[in-house]
């Protein structure tokens, strides 16, 4: 079995003159992105690769979550998320080793969000409307799929496990 969580970039201030790419988190980004590293520790729901998109705000993102995780946890940037298709999000994530089992992108929408509605095929029917209806910024789908090969993660395979937005993560992700 292969778990991938998929992460919208937390709360982003508006562009100041430096363009979208360097875009940072805001007050109410930092303290959602930390909240949930903070339950996702704790249920030790850590992946052990995170894919981080280039620009400022994911980056930003995955250093408040990695902070919160109780242990070191390898992790990727890469410029080919940034304003990435789902298609293209995909194709990262299969191009992952198979010794990675449980994997985080933290990407942007709409993107991630796409991503996450056509590979849910199944799981939790109440978590895949609330995707389906707002995927905000920090919110994060959790799919598994029944396979041992990123490779094979495919459209309508994966199991919605949770749907985790801003303010679930207060009372654990």
């Amino acid at each position: 079995m292969l778990r991938l969580m998929l992460l919208r970039h937390a709360k982003a201030v508006a562009d100041q003159g430096n363009g979208d790419h360097a875009r940072a988190l805001s007050p109410r980004g930092s303290a959602d992105a930390a909240a949930l590293g903070k339950a996702l520790g704790l249920e030790y729901l850590v992946p052990e690769l995170v894919l981080v998109s280039s620009a400022t705000r994911t980056s930003m993102s995955a250093a408040q979550l990695l902070a919160q995780w109780p242990q070191a946890v390898a992790v990727k940037v890469t410029d080919n998320l940034y304003n990435a298709s789902d298609e293209a999000v995909l194709a990262q994530v299969r191009g992952v080793d198979a010794h990675v089992r449980t994997l985080m992108v933290v990407g942007h929408n709409p993107a991630i969000a796409e991503l996450a509605l056509k590979l849910t095929g199944y799981g939790d029917r109440y978590a895949a409307v609330r995707m389906s209806q707002r995927f905000p910024p920090c919110a994060m789908a959790v799919l598994d799929f029944d396979t041992d090969q990123w490779q094979e993660v495919a459209f309508g395979k994966g199991r919605l496990e949770r749907f985790v937005i801003p303010g679930d993560a207060a009372g654990g992700a």
